[in-house]
């Protein structure tokens, strides 16, 4: 940025969450005290609910399906507009990849999950 915009802009990265959580980040944002967080969309949840479509497994039947419906302009504007009231705007989208599950057995259809015990279900000590 300042190759191409000189001493315009001062940027500051502040990596690994050191100014908080993505959360934190979020209404640090909110209040003007950073100017812009990449932050995830299950974090976004929180300011606005259209995000949480985002975080139902099985949404996209391909990568292809995803690109088309994060590319449709027209309609992502609606989705980042939904936090204008929280304070901020979302500009942009990124992949951070997909979820995925790891198994003994081939996993090709929600119900080849039937059955099978995750990591995260194990209980924790308190």
């Amino acid at each position: 940025m300042e190759e191409r915009l000189g001493d315009k802009y001062e940027v500051q990265i502040f990596p690994n969450e050191i100014l908080g959580s993505a959360q934190k980040a979020i209404e640090l944002t909110q209040t003007g005290a950073i100017d812009f967080v990449v932050a995830g969309t299950a974090n976004l949840e929180t300011f606005a609910s259209v995000y949480e479509i985002f975080s139902m497994p099985y949404l996209f039947d391909s990568e292809d399906v995803y690109k088309s419906v994060m590319q449709d302009t027209e309609y992502m504007e609606q989705v980042y507009a939904s936090t204008d009231e929280a304070g901020f705007r979302v500009v942009t989208w990124y992949n951070a990849g997909t979820r995925n599950f790891y198994a003994k057995t081939p996993i090709h259809t929600p119900d080849d999950l039937k059955g099978k015990k995750s990591e995260c279900s194990k209980a924790r000590p308190a």
